[in-house]
């Protein structure tokens, strides 16, 4: 095992606890994957090694044994790696799916299921550099049933919140009073209220 090895699984285990409170789950679980595939890795080279310190048989033999192993170990790198380039696409379009807030999929992994993974692209970061925008245009207006569509009209930040007072006759709403305005009004409705208690209606007229 080498030294570099050694140091990638000592640093993916001493913050596996802290990664999963600072990165989305699906980058979590990227990660590991990533760190129990260098740990099967890692335990395939040490017992290959330990073979071929048994080995008994010719210089020939034992380099064509070696170069059998080199190749059967870049197969399963590769195999491994296109998986976890299939899964990070996968999450990367399931994330840019349920971010739309206008147009937001009833069934995330179904229509997921529709984009072809092939033509999405990513950055070092994960994230979706092409290939998203166009399938999912067409997959909005080819099935449009399976997104449950919000104009941004009907879109209201204070939803269930009603304002106190009638709003005037051509609806629009009234100007913010002022504070001295808000002081003043306290001061009268506190005066009415007093005279009423004394039996003295201020409004009715003499």
């Amino acid at each position: 095992m080498g030294a570099s090895e050694e140091v990638a699984i000592k640093i993916l285990e001493a913050n596996k606890t802290v990664m999963e409170g600072f990165v989305p789950k699906h980058r979590f679980d990227e990660i590991t994957n990533e760190l129990k595939e260098v740990k099967s890795q890692v335990k395939d080279r040490d017992t290959q090694i330990g073979e071929l310190k048994k080995f008994e048989g010719t210089a020939t033999q034992l380099q064509e044994k070696i170069t059998a192993l080199e190749t059967a170990n870049s197969e399963k790198e590769a195999k491994f790696k296109e998986q976890l380039l299939s899964e990070a696409k996968k999450n990367a379009v399931k994330v840019a799916l349920l971010a739309d807030e206008f147009s937001r999929p009833h069934d995330a992994d179904m229509v997921m299921g529709l984009f072809d993974m092939s033509k999405i692209t990513l950055d070092e970061a994960g994230k979706i550099t092409g290939g998203f925008k166009e399938q999912s245009d067409k997959i909005k207006t080819e099935k449009s049933f399976l997104f449950n569509a919000v104009k941004a009209g009907d879109q209201n930040p204070f939803t269930g919140f009603k304002p106190i007072g009638n709003p005037p006759n051509n609806g629009t709403p009234p100007s913010p009073k002022t504070k001295e305005d808000q002081t003043i009004g306290f001061g009268m409705a506190l005066a009415q209220s007093k005279l009423s208690m004394m039996g003295i209606n201020p409004e009715k007229k003499e």
